[in-house]
């Protein structure tokens, strides 16, 4: 399975490390059809990650769209945040995430370290990890419905520094069923990513969403868009090509891969 399309891409306009014509150029190497650049949308309460410059990003990708006509599909997106701010008519399609729990009036990050996920679930919801991911996948559900966004990303982000089980039970029945009833509420219409994001960093052994969310999405039929979520040009579509024997067990026969013109199914071999 060659996939040949990468829509969750960051850059030097929010937390990459690479400029866009720097992605593009890696995209064109490797062989690429379509790269979709999706910049943090901007968040007033923590700017340490977004977006700040959202007019010269846009801008920016414009005008690769144009250096590189004939080369490579560019397309213009944004990550949207729950609580982000952003203006849905300035882009080519939306990945819609949370990043953040909202509690008692203050924000406290999901996937920024594990020291701060520790203080989040210890600290602020007093060990109550059902409690934590009740409050979350309720933002995800709600993200959905009031952002409508084209991608869901990274559905199970509350579980990336949890590999091993390190600060819950991902088997217990009951968080399963928090997660399932998430999946349940979500518009069809709506395409599910796999994110190999925290495979790349060295979180996970495997990708967003867990196996039982994969289980019940492929039961309902609910299609794939794979995305290595990357930060640097190194990670650009990292761990691809290993995907394909992952999702036939779990019982996929196709994903799908954005195009300028939308998505489109590619059958897995």
């Amino acid at each position: 399975m060659k996939i040949k399309s990468n829509v969750h891409t960051h850059t030097t306009f929010c937390d990459g490390k690479n400029t866009v014509d720097e992605m593009v150029e890696e995209a064109v190497a490797r062989g690429f059809d379509t790269i979709g650049f999706s910049g943090h949308s901007y968040t007033p309460f923590d700017t340490s990650y977004c977006m700040k410059d959202v007019e010269g990003y846009v801008a920016a990708v414009k005008a690769a769209k144009e250096k590189y006509r004939g080369k490579i599909d560019v397309l213009c997106g944004i990550e949207a945040d729950f609580y982000g701010e952003f203006d849905q008519s300035l882009f080519d399609f939306v990945i819609g995430s949370v990043h953040y729990i909202k509690r008692d009036g203050e924000f406290y990050p999901i996937d920024e370290s594990e020291k701060s996920f520790d203080y989040l679930l210890n600290n602020v919801f007093g060990g109550d990890f059902l409690s934590l991911a009740e409050n979350y996948f309720s933002a995800v559900t709600q993200m959905a419905e009031k952002i409508k966004p084209d991608i869901l990303g990274h559905f199970d982000l509350i579980a990336k520094f949890n590999d091993g089980n390190r600060f819950f039970d991902e088997n217990d029945e009951r968080y399963k069923k928090i997660a399932l009833d998430a999946v349940d509420k979500i518009d069809e219409k709506i395409v599910f990513e796999l994110n190999l994001g925290a495979m790349y960093k060295g979180y996970r052994l495997a990708p967003y969403p867990q196996r039982f969310v994969l289980d019940r999405l492929c039961e309902l039929n609910r299609p794939l868009v794979i995305s290595s979520d990357a930060h640097d040009k190194k990670t650009l579509g990292r761990y691809f090509d290993d995907m394909a024997d992952y999702l036939k067990d779990v019982g996929f026969s196709y994903v799908k891969v954005m195009t300028k013109n939308g998505f489109k199914n590619k059958k897995i071999r």
